[in-house]
């Protein structure tokens, strides 16, 4: 069974590392984020991811 890779872009959920990447901020400000409540933020298991969205209304706060 083939795995398939999206790029960054075309994922709905970002990994913490995935989303500092691709807004180019460290983990720290990601997590001043969540706690501001500016980035919606799911976990599963041990692990959290942001969603998309979220990040996508941050340049977009009409949207």
């Amino acid at each position: 069974m083939k795995k398939l890779k999206l790029a960054i872009s075309d994922k709905e959920f970002l990994t913490l590392e995935d989303a500092a990447r691709l807004l180019s901020v460290s983990r720290t400000t990601l997590y001043r984020l969540r706690k501001e409540g500016v980035l919606e933020v799911k976990k599963v298991g041990r692990k959290q991811y942001i969603l998309r969205k979220s990040i996508d209304q941050l340049f977009n706060p009409s949207s």
